[in-house]
Protein backbone atom coordinates (compact mmCIF):
# COMPACT_ATOMS: atom_id res chain seq x y z
CA UNK A 1 0.00 0.00 0.00
CA UNK A 2 1.49 3.42 -0.97
CA UNK A 3 2.45 5.74 1.89
CA UNK A 4 -0.35 8.18 1.07
CA UNK A 5 -2.96 5.43 1.21
CA UNK A 6 -1.50 4.10 4.47
CA UNK A 7 -1.77 7.56 6.02
CA UNK A 8 -5.34 7.98 4.78
CA UNK A 9 -6.31 4.56 6.12
CA UNK A 10 -4.72 5.38 9.50
CA UNK A 11 -6.79 8.58 9.66
CA UNK A 12 -9.93 6.66 8.76
CA UNK A 13 -9.34 4.03 11.43
CA UNK A 14 -8.59 6.73 13.99
CA UNK A 15 -11.94 8.38 13.19
CA UNK A 16 -13.72 5.03 13.59
CA UNK A 17 -12.04 4.17 16.88
CA UNK A 18 -12.82 7.61 18.31
CA UNK A 19 -16.47 6.58 18.45
CA UNK A 20 -15.74 3.60 20.76
CA UNK A 21 -18.59 1.81 19.03
CA UNK A 22 -17.02 -1.48 17.95
CA UNK A 23 -18.30 -4.58 19.78
CA UNK A 24 -20.93 -2.63 21.71
CA UNK A 25 -24.36 -4.18 22.42
CA UNK A 26 -27.35 -3.65 20.14
CA UNK A 27 -29.15 -0.31 20.44
CA UNK A 28 -32.74 0.36 19.45
CA UNK A 29 -32.03 3.40 17.29
CA UNK A 30 -29.61 1.58 15.00
CA UNK A 31 -31.87 -1.48 14.89
CA UNK A 32 -34.71 0.77 13.77
CA UNK A 33 -32.55 2.23 11.00
CA UNK A 34 -31.82 -1.14 9.41
CA UNK A 35 -35.48 -2.10 9.70
CA UNK A 36 -36.48 1.09 7.87
CA UNK A 37 -33.81 0.49 5.22
CA UNK A 38 -35.02 -3.07 4.69
CA UNK A 39 -38.66 -2.01 4.41
CA UNK A 40 -37.92 0.97 2.16
CA UNK A 41 -35.80 -1.05 -0.27
CA UNK A 42 -37.76 -4.29 0.11
CA UNK A 43 -34.65 -6.34 0.80
CA UNK A 44 -34.41 -9.22 3.29
CA UNK A 45 -31.04 -7.98 4.59
CA UNK A 46 -29.97 -4.56 5.86
CA UNK A 47 -26.80 -3.80 7.81
CA UNK A 48 -24.92 -0.99 9.49
CA UNK A 49 -21.34 -2.06 8.88
CA UNK A 50 -18.22 -0.55 10.42
CA UNK A 51 -14.99 -1.33 8.58
CA UNK A 52 -12.06 -1.98 10.91
CA UNK A 53 -8.51 -2.87 9.83
CA UNK A 54 -9.23 -6.56 9.27
CA UNK A 55 -12.98 -7.03 9.63
CA UNK A 56 -16.36 -5.50 9.01
CA UNK A 57 -18.50 -5.49 12.15
CA UNK A 58 -22.26 -5.08 12.15
CA UNK A 59 -23.59 -2.51 14.61
CA UNK A 60 -27.11 -3.41 13.53
CA UNK A 61 -28.44 -6.12 11.26
CA UNK A 62 -31.60 -7.66 9.96
CA UNK A 63 -31.69 -10.89 7.98
CA UNK A 64 -28.09 -11.81 8.83
CA UNK A 65 -26.88 -14.22 11.51
CA UNK A 66 -23.18 -13.31 11.55
CA UNK A 67 -22.01 -10.38 13.67
CA UNK A 68 -18.97 -9.68 11.48
CA UNK A 69 -17.00 -10.93 8.49
CA UNK A 70 -13.41 -10.66 7.37
CA UNK A 71 -12.72 -7.37 5.65
CA UNK A 72 -11.19 -9.14 2.66
CA UNK A 73 -14.59 -10.54 1.64
CA UNK A 74 -16.50 -7.36 2.43
CA UNK A 75 -18.36 -5.70 -0.44
CA UNK A 76 -18.77 -2.59 1.73
CA UNK A 77 -15.01 -1.91 1.65
CA UNK A 78 -15.36 -0.80 -1.97
CA UNK A 79 -17.53 2.10 -0.84
CA UNK A 80 -14.78 3.61 1.32
CA UNK A 81 -13.14 5.51 -1.52
CA UNK A 82 -16.39 7.13 -2.70
CA UNK A 83 -17.92 9.08 0.19
CA UNK A 84 -20.51 10.89 -1.97
CA UNK A 85 -21.83 7.94 -3.96
CA UNK A 86 -24.22 5.07 -3.41
CA UNK A 87 -22.49 1.86 -4.42
CA UNK A 88 -25.11 -0.15 -6.33
CA UNK A 89 -24.26 -3.57 -7.77
CA UNK A 90 -27.36 -5.03 -9.46
CA UNK A 91 -25.78 -8.49 -9.82
CA UNK A 92 -22.54 -9.23 -7.97
CA UNK A 93 -22.13 -12.51 -9.87
CA UNK A 94 -21.31 -10.42 -12.95
CA UNK A 95 -18.57 -8.51 -11.11
CA UNK A 96 -15.14 -10.19 -11.29
CA UNK A 97 -14.17 -8.72 -7.89
CA UNK A 98 -16.59 -11.14 -6.23
CA UNK A 99 -16.31 -14.29 -8.32
CA UNK A 100 -14.75 -16.24 -5.42
CA UNK A 101 -16.52 -14.42 -2.59
CA UNK A 102 -18.07 -16.83 -0.04
CA UNK A 103 -20.89 -14.36 0.64
CA UNK A 104 -21.93 -14.88 -2.97
CA UNK A 105 -21.55 -18.66 -3.17
CA UNK A 106 -22.76 -19.42 0.35
CA UNK A 107 -25.19 -17.86 2.83
CA UNK A 108 -26.54 -15.22 2.29
CA UNK A 109 -26.08 -15.97 -1.46
CA UNK A 110 -25.69 -12.29 -2.27
CA UNK A 111 -26.74 -11.14 -5.73
CA UNK A 112 -27.83 -7.54 -5.21
CA UNK A 113 -25.95 -4.97 -3.09
CA UNK A 114 -26.43 -1.26 -2.39
CA UNK A 115 -24.37 0.61 0.20
CA UNK A 116 -24.22 4.22 1.34
CA UNK A 117 -20.97 5.35 3.01
CA UNK A 118 -21.12 6.55 6.61
CA UNK A 119 -19.17 9.80 6.33
CA UNK A 120 -17.98 11.74 9.38
CA UNK A 121 -17.81 15.53 9.61
CA UNK A 122 -14.12 15.42 8.61
CA UNK A 123 -14.91 13.32 5.54
CA UNK A 124 -13.73 9.97 6.89
CA UNK A 125 -15.72 6.93 5.72
CA UNK A 126 -16.07 4.54 8.65
CA UNK A 127 -18.54 2.05 7.20
CA UNK A 128 -21.83 1.79 5.33
CA UNK A 129 -25.55 1.41 5.59
CA UNK A 130 -26.24 -1.35 3.10
CA UNK A 131 -29.07 -3.50 1.79
CA UNK A 132 -28.65 -6.96 0.25
CA UNK A 133 -30.86 -9.33 -1.69
CA UNK A 134 -30.46 -12.89 -2.94
CA UNK A 135 -31.84 -11.92 -6.34
CA UNK A 136 -30.47 -9.51 -8.92
CA UNK A 137 -32.35 -6.23 -9.12
CA UNK A 138 -32.12 -2.46 -9.46
CA UNK A 139 -32.63 0.32 -6.91
CA UNK A 140 -34.52 3.45 -7.84
CA UNK A 141 -33.08 6.93 -7.36
CA UNK A 142 -35.77 7.65 -4.73
CA UNK A 143 -34.78 4.64 -2.66
CA UNK A 144 -31.13 5.55 -2.96
CA UNK A 145 -32.03 8.95 -1.51
CA UNK A 146 -33.83 7.26 1.38
CA UNK A 147 -30.69 5.26 2.13
CA UNK A 148 -28.60 8.45 2.06
CA UNK A 149 -30.93 10.14 4.57
CA UNK A 150 -30.82 7.11 6.86
CA UNK A 151 -27.01 6.95 6.60
CA UNK A 152 -26.77 10.59 7.67
CA UNK A 153 -28.99 9.78 10.67
CA UNK A 154 -26.63 6.95 11.61
CA UNK A 155 -23.61 9.28 11.64
CA UNK A 156 -25.56 11.94 13.57
CA UNK A 157 -26.50 9.32 16.16
CA UNK A 158 -22.89 8.17 16.45
CA UNK A 159 -21.81 11.79 16.99
CA UNK A 160 -24.46 12.31 19.67
CA UNK A 161 -23.52 9.06 21.35
CA UNK A 162 -19.86 10.11 21.40
CA UNK A 163 -20.68 13.56 22.79
CA UNK A 164 -22.78 12.08 25.59
CA UNK A 165 -19.93 9.72 26.50
CA UNK A 166 -17.46 12.62 26.51
CA UNK A 167 -19.74 14.68 28.74
CA UNK A 168 -20.03 11.77 31.13
CA UNK A 169 -16.25 11.46 31.29
CA UNK A 170 -15.91 15.21 31.89
CA UNK A 171 -18.55 15.12 34.61
CA UNK A 172 -16.79 12.32 36.51
CA UNK A 173 -13.13 13.23 35.97
CA UNK A 174 -10.92 15.69 37.80
CA UNK A 175 -9.53 17.95 35.04
CA UNK A 176 -6.12 18.47 36.66
CA UNK A 177 -5.20 14.89 37.53
CA UNK A 178 -7.55 12.83 35.28
CA UNK A 179 -8.53 10.79 38.33
CA UNK A 180 -12.16 10.32 39.32
CA UNK A 181 -13.63 13.44 40.91
CA UNK A 182 -15.62 13.67 44.15
CA UNK A 183 -18.91 13.15 42.34
CA UNK A 184 -17.73 9.92 40.73
CA UNK A 185 -16.17 8.79 44.01
CA UNK A 186 -19.48 9.20 45.86
CA UNK A 187 -21.34 7.21 43.21
CA UNK A 188 -18.80 4.37 43.08
CA UNK A 189 -18.44 4.30 46.87
CA UNK A 190 -22.22 3.97 47.29
CA UNK A 191 -22.38 1.13 44.75
CA UNK A 192 -19.44 -0.74 46.25
CA UNK A 193 -20.76 -0.35 49.80
CA UNK A 194 -24.17 -1.80 48.88
CA UNK A 195 -22.52 -4.59 46.89
CA UNK A 196 -20.15 -5.53 49.72
CA UNK A 197 -22.95 -5.63 52.28
CA UNK A 198 -25.30 -7.70 50.12
CA UNK A 199 -22.56 -10.19 49.14
CA UNK A 200 -20.98 -10.16 52.62
CA UNK A 201 -17.61 -9.32 51.10
CA UNK A 202 -14.82 -7.12 52.41
CA UNK A 203 -14.47 -3.51 51.33
CA UNK A 204 -11.75 -1.11 52.40
CA UNK A 205 -11.20 2.59 51.98
CA UNK A 206 -7.97 4.57 51.89
CA UNK A 207 -7.90 8.32 52.45
CA UNK A 208 -4.66 10.23 52.09
CA UNK A 209 -3.36 13.73 51.63
CA UNK A 210 -0.03 15.37 50.92
CA UNK A 211 1.89 16.40 54.00
CA UNK A 212 2.39 20.18 54.30
CA UNK A 213 0.89 20.81 50.86
CA UNK A 214 -0.10 24.38 51.76
CA UNK A 215 3.51 25.18 52.68
CA UNK A 216 4.65 23.70 49.34
CA UNK A 217 2.08 25.80 47.48
CA UNK A 218 2.92 29.01 49.36
CA UNK A 219 6.66 28.52 48.87
CA UNK A 220 6.83 27.41 45.24
CA UNK A 221 3.57 28.79 43.86
CA UNK A 222 0.31 27.30 42.62
CA UNK A 223 1.65 26.11 39.24
CA UNK A 224 4.23 24.02 41.11
CA UNK A 225 1.48 22.79 43.40
CA UNK A 226 -0.59 21.69 40.40
CA UNK A 227 2.37 19.81 38.97
CA UNK A 228 2.87 18.13 42.34
CA UNK A 229 -0.76 16.99 42.41
CA UNK A 230 -0.35 15.53 38.93
CA UNK A 231 2.85 13.70 39.92
CA UNK A 232 1.31 12.30 43.10
CA UNK A 233 -1.72 11.15 41.10
CA UNK A 234 0.57 9.33 38.67
CA UNK A 235 2.37 7.62 41.57
CA UNK A 236 -0.95 6.53 43.07
CA UNK A 237 -1.99 5.04 39.73
CA UNK A 238 1.24 3.08 39.49
CA UNK A 239 0.93 1.76 43.04
CA UNK A 240 -2.77 0.83 42.89
CA UNK A 241 -4.30 -2.31 41.40
CA UNK A 242 -6.49 -2.42 38.34
CA UNK A 243 -9.54 -3.14 40.49
CA UNK A 244 -9.08 -0.08 42.71
CA UNK A 245 -10.89 3.24 42.23
CA UNK A 246 -8.72 6.33 42.78
CA UNK A 247 -10.24 9.79 43.14
CA UNK A 248 -9.11 13.30 43.93
CA UNK A 249 -11.59 14.40 46.56
CA UNK A 250 -10.50 18.03 46.60
CA UNK A 251 -7.37 20.04 47.25
CA UNK A 252 -4.61 17.58 48.14
CA UNK A 253 -6.92 14.84 49.45
CA UNK A 254 -7.27 11.53 47.63
CA UNK A 255 -9.50 8.51 48.16
CA UNK A 256 -8.97 4.91 47.05
CA UNK A 257 -11.86 2.43 47.12
CA UNK A 258 -10.67 -1.18 47.39
CA UNK A 259 -13.39 -3.75 46.57
CA UNK A 260 -13.08 -7.27 47.96
CA UNK A 261 -10.12 -6.18 50.07
CA UNK A 262 -9.66 -6.79 53.78
CA UNK A 263 -8.04 -4.43 56.24
CA UNK A 264 -4.69 -6.20 56.39
CA UNK A 265 -4.34 -6.19 52.61
CA UNK A 266 -5.55 -2.58 52.43
CA UNK A 267 -2.88 -1.59 54.95
CA UNK A 268 -0.19 -3.19 52.77
CA UNK A 269 -1.51 -1.38 49.71
CA UNK A 270 -1.70 1.90 51.59
CA UNK A 271 1.93 1.59 52.60
CA UNK A 272 2.83 0.73 49.01
CA UNK A 273 1.15 3.94 47.84
CA UNK A 274 2.90 5.96 50.53
CA UNK A 275 6.30 4.55 49.56
CA UNK A 276 5.60 5.08 45.83
CA UNK A 277 5.04 8.79 46.44
CA UNK A 278 8.02 9.12 48.77
CA UNK A 279 10.31 7.38 46.28
CA UNK A 280 9.20 9.71 43.48
CA UNK A 281 10.24 12.79 45.48
CA UNK A 282 13.52 11.91 47.12
CA UNK A 283 15.03 15.36 46.62
CA UNK A 284 14.15 18.64 48.30
CA UNK A 285 11.57 19.56 49.23
CA UNK A 286 10.53 16.08 50.33
CA UNK A 287 6.98 15.04 49.52
CA UNK A 288 5.18 12.48 51.68
CA UNK A 289 1.67 11.19 52.34
CA UNK A 290 -0.32 10.63 55.47
CA UNK A 291 -2.72 7.73 54.99
CA UNK A 292 -5.78 6.42 56.81
CA UNK A 293 -7.36 3.00 56.26
CA UNK A 294 -10.72 1.60 57.33
CA UNK A 295 -12.85 -1.35 56.31
CA UNK A 296 -16.51 -2.26 56.33
CA UNK A 297 -17.72 -3.82 59.58
CA UNK A 298 -20.62 -6.18 60.37
CA UNK A 299 -23.65 -4.09 61.19
CA UNK A 300 -22.25 -0.94 59.54
CA UNK A 301 -25.38 0.73 58.16
CA UNK A 302 -24.09 3.39 55.82
CA UNK A 303 -20.97 4.37 53.92
CA UNK A 304 -20.57 7.65 55.79
CA UNK A 305 -19.54 5.62 58.84
CA UNK A 306 -16.83 3.89 56.84
CA UNK A 307 -15.67 7.23 55.41
CA UNK A 308 -15.55 8.78 58.92
CA UNK A 309 -13.46 5.89 60.21
CA UNK A 310 -10.94 6.28 57.37
CA UNK A 311 -10.89 10.04 57.97
CA UNK A 312 -10.17 9.55 61.67
CA UNK A 313 -7.36 7.16 60.77
CA UNK A 314 -5.91 9.76 58.41
CA UNK A 315 -5.81 12.38 61.14
CA UNK A 316 -4.27 9.86 63.52
CA UNK A 317 -1.46 9.33 60.97
CA UNK A 318 -0.90 13.08 60.98
CA UNK A 319 -0.98 13.25 64.77
CA UNK A 320 1.66 10.54 64.96
CA UNK A 321 4.06 12.59 62.85
CA UNK A 322 2.87 12.22 59.21
CA UNK A 323 4.40 10.10 56.43
CA UNK A 324 2.77 6.98 57.82
CA UNK A 325 -0.30 4.73 57.63
CA UNK A 326 -2.86 4.51 60.43
CA UNK A 327 -5.79 2.10 60.49
CA UNK A 328 -9.20 2.06 62.12
CA UNK A 329 -10.69 -1.31 61.34
CA UNK A 330 -11.28 -4.74 62.82
CA UNK A 331 -8.52 -6.77 61.17
CA UNK A 332 -10.00 -9.99 62.48
CA UNK A 333 -13.31 -9.45 60.66
CA UNK A 334 -11.94 -10.42 57.24
CA UNK A 335 -8.50 -11.66 58.11
CA UNK A 336 -6.70 -13.19 55.17
CA UNK A 337 -9.40 -12.37 52.61
CA UNK A 338 -9.06 -10.00 49.72
CA UNK A 339 -6.19 -9.73 47.27
CA UNK A 340 -3.09 -7.62 47.00
CA UNK A 341 -2.02 -8.29 43.41
CA UNK A 342 -1.60 -5.60 40.77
Amino acid sequence: MPLYEERREAQRLHALHQYNILDTPAEDFFDDIVLLASLACRTPIALITLIDSSRQWFKAKIGMQAIQTAREISVCQYALAHPDDVLVIPDVTLDTRFENNPLVHNTPYMRFYAGVPLVTADRQVIGTLCVIDARARALSHAKQQILKVLARRVVAALDTRSEVASLHILSTTDPLTSLYNRRAFNTIFAEQFVSAKSAVKPLSLILCDIDHFKRYNDTLGHPAGDRLLQSVSAALRRGARGSDFIARLGGDEFGVILPDTSCDVAKQLADRLRKAVQAQFEGEPAVTLSVGVADIQPGMKNRSTLFSKADRALYEAKRQGRNRVAIECDESAHGGKGHAGK
